[in-house]
């Protein structure tokens, strides 16, 4: 049980500090907005994040049970992240002017800027890959049940606390 809350401790530490979509939405909402409305959307996030495990962990026992569904499950995934990646090289970068910027941020709602947090990464499909890789990661350590919860507790709660600590920074 301390093994799998140690590496899910470690896993959230690594991750708090990983560059993209939510990590700018906090920050921006952080600066413009202030530290309340951060907090609720790095919760919507942490809500998300919990969904999306579930959905990887029940999708995972899904997958290992077919293994045609696993070669489709490779081939989809790998020309998604393919497709992905050359549009974000091929697409022009646009510059944002200070008012967009500001219809960008969320309010200072709470509960609007929980729902953002959690639709923002739910509609981001790395989140979901990545749990998917995660889960079976982790499956292939052999943790029992509780062991598995532990991991994913101990990871969301290590990762909302940094983010929280980061934006009272």
């Amino acid at each position: 049980m301390a093994e799998a809350i140690w590496q899910g401790i470690i896993l959230g530490f690594g991750l708090a500090f990983l560059i993209g979509p939510v990590f700018f939405l906090i920050l921006f909402t952080s600066i413009n907005k202030g530290f309340k409305p951060a907090v609720s959307i790095a919760t919507g996030v942490m809500l998300s994040d919990a969904f999306c495990i579930f959905l990887a962990h029940i999708s995972n026992g899904f997958i290992s049970q077919y293994p045609i569904v696993q070669k489709g499950a490779a081939i989809f995934g790998g020309g998604l992240l393919l497709v992905w990646g050359l549009q974000s090289i091929l697409k022009k970068a646009e510059l944002k002017t200070q008012a967009d910027l500001k219809n960008v941020v969320p309010t200072r709602n709470i509960l609007r800027n929980l729902f953002s947090g959690f639709i923002t990464n739910t509609l981001n499909p790395f989140a979901l890959i990545f749990w998917i890789g995660v889960t079976g990661a982790i499956a292939s350590k052999n943790f029992d049940e509780s062991q598995n919860i532990a991991f994913y507790v101990s990871w969301l709660w290590q990762w909302y606390l940094q983010q929280i600590l980061q934006n009272h920074i």
